[in-house]
C-alpha cells in the first residue's frame, strides 16, 4: 500500500488479511504528515490507518532520507509541520521559497507574471499550479492563462490532494492565506501546504492573499 495515512484501518487490515491467506508479504508506505484526504474523524482517531502503522505493525522501518527536494525547500516545509529534515548529502542548496503577496484584484496577473519568468527556466509540463483549497472553491479557472500562449498549455493547474505522489520542477502554491497556514493553521491546513510545498524539486513559490 501507498499513501497508507490516507487509508481506513478497516481496510489496511482487509488487504493484510488478504496477503496472509495467499502467503504474500504485505507493506504500508506512510507519512504522518500527509494525511489529507481523509475526513477529520478518520485522520485523527481509531479509525484511521495510522493507528495500525504506528501501533500493530510488526516490523517498523523509518525512510526519512528527502529525495526529492532541493535542501532549502526540504527545510523549510519540514520547519511548518516541526520535523527536521533529514537531507541526502547529494541535494543542492536551492534558492530559497518565495513569497508573493497579492489582493484578489491582482492575484492573477501577479502569477501570469510569475509564470512567464518560470517558462523561461522550465518547460511547461514541469510547472504545477495547485491550490490548498478543493477543486471547486478554486480562483484560478480553466482558461485563465489562454492569454501566455500555446507554450503554456502544458502547465498544470490543480489542487494539492490531487498531485499528492507527483512532482514538478517549479510548483507555485495558490489560495494561501497566510494568517491561517503560518500562524493559527489546524493540522490539516499545514499538512496541505506541507504536502504542495513538498511537490516541488526546485522552486517553491506562494502566491498568497495579501
Amino acid at each position: 500500500i501507498d499513501e497508507g495515512q490516507d487509508f481506513s484501518y478497516r481496510l489496511v487490515e482487509a488487504l493484510r488479511l488478504h496477503a496472509a491467506l495467499a502467503e504474500g508479504s504485505f507493506y504500508v508506505f506512510y507519512d504522518n504528515e500527509q494525511a489529507v484526504n481523509t475526513s477529520g474523524t478518520v485522520r485523527q482517531g481509531a479509525e484511521s490507518a495510522l493507528r495500525w502503522c504506528q501501533q500493530e505493525a510488526p516490523c517498523r522501518l523509518f525512510l526519512g532520507r528527502n529525495l526529492r527536494n532541493t535542501k532549502c525547500i526540504a527545510q523549510s516545509a519540514g520547519q511548518l509541520v516541526h520535523r527536521p529534515a533529514r537531507l541526502h548529502e547529494a541535494l543542492p542548496e536551492g534558492e530559497p521559497p518565495r513569497l508573493h503577496l497579492a489582493d484578489g484584484k491582482t492575484r492573477l496577473a501577479r502569477l501570469k507574471a510569475l509564470l512567464k519568468d518560470l517558462l523561461a527556466r522550465h518547460r511547461p509540463d514541469d510547472i504545477a499550479v495547485l491550490s490548498v483549497r478543493g477543486k471547486e472553491d478554486m480562483w484560478l479557472k480553466p482558461g485563465a492563462l489562454a492569454d501566455l500562449g500555446k507554450g503554456a498549455a502544458g502547465i498544470c493547474i490543480d489542487t494539492v490532494r490531487r498531485f499528492k505522489g507527483l512532482e514538478a520542477a517549479a510548483v507555485v502554491l495558490v489560495d494561501v492565506q497566510p494568517e491561517k497556514i503560518l500562524r493559527q493553521a489546524p493540522e490539516l491546513s499545514r499538512s496541505l501546504f506541507y504536502v504542495g510545498a513538498t511537490r516541488a524539486r526546485q522552486e517553491l513559490h506562494v502566491l498568497a492573499e495579501a
